[in-house]
């Protein structure tokens, strides 16, 4: 996908994801039995990883920087957005991509309580992200997504979303 024009980019990425996430909604409405045996490839697809860098980049945790001390601004200033999202997508194909833990920041609460913030990094935020797409909430309602969700890819939950891309990357995909 070339991003030297972000918006017309981005525009054409969300219209193939959302066409993608129609398709796949009707064919779990016509067919509640259907399995759908291919999802890994929507997350390592081209136009689902651009989506889901620009509801990243648009966020406003794309100021704060994770393990690897990256940022948004970082990638598309220094890195280069183009070759960040191809080796992001190398990296996917090629089932090596391993997440970062979180950064984690305590903060304080009233009464002399802490509370924890897990800060993901901005490869953890797009891969996850395009795997929301392409779990995506067209199709979702369906028995046959959950139950395959949940029994494939481990996820129960959007909590559990990145739990399950980290469980893909080192399993076949969709087979048990």
């Amino acid at each position: 996908m070339n991003t030297d024009e972000p918006g017309h980019a981005v525009g054409m990425a969300e219209r193939r994801v959302l066409e993608i996430q129609t398709k796949l909604h009707r064919w779990a409405s016509d067919d509640p039995h259907r399995r759908f045996d291919d999802l890994y490839n929507l997350v390592c697809d081209p136009a689902f990883l651009l989506v889901g860098w620009s509801r990243v980049r648009s966020n406003k945790g794309a100021r704060t920087a994770g393990m690897d001390g990256e940022t948004a601004h970082y990638i598309e200033d220094v890195r280069g957005l183009e070759g960040f999202l191809e080796e992001l997508r190398a990296d996917l194909k090629d089932r090596t991509f391993q997440p970062l833990p979180v950064r984690q920041r305590a903060i304080p609460k009233a009464g002399g309580k802490v509370r924890y913030l897990g800060i993901a990094t901005v490869a953890s935020n797009c891969t996850s992200c395009s795997s929301g797409l392409g779990w995506g909430v067209r199709w979702a309602e369906s028995a046959t997504f959950w139950r395959q969700a949940a029994s494939t890819w481990g996820a129960k939950g959007t909590h559990q979303r990145p739990a399950g891309v980290r469980r893909a990357v080192s399993w076949p995909c969709c087979t048990q």
